[in-house]
């Protein structure tokens, strides 16, 4: 079965979405305000918030929405290799 294409994005918010997933649990110490970043926060694929070890340390990450979405990318353009 291929998989399906998830919904596209800006060449911008897919890199911002692949180094996000790639950050990890520390997040991203970025400007509250960055456009492309709201954008996704706004399509539920990031957000800002802070962790258990430094919860009044905001930073963005990926949801597992986000997450998920950089996988179906990922298998999607293995699929398009074969």
């Amino acid at each position: 079965m291929i998989a399906a294409a998830p919904a596209p994005r800006s060449e911008k918010q897919e890199e911002f979405l692949i180094y996000l997933r790639r950050i990890g649990p520390e997040g991203w110490d970025r400007s509250r305000n960055d456009s492309v970043l709201c954008a996704l926060e706004r399509d539920g694929l990031a957000e800002y918030r802070g962790t258990r070890a430094r919860p009044r340390v905001e930073a963005w990450h990926a949801t597992p929405a986000g997450a998920k979405w950089v996988e179906d990318a990922r298998a999607a353009a293995l699929a398009q290799e074969v």
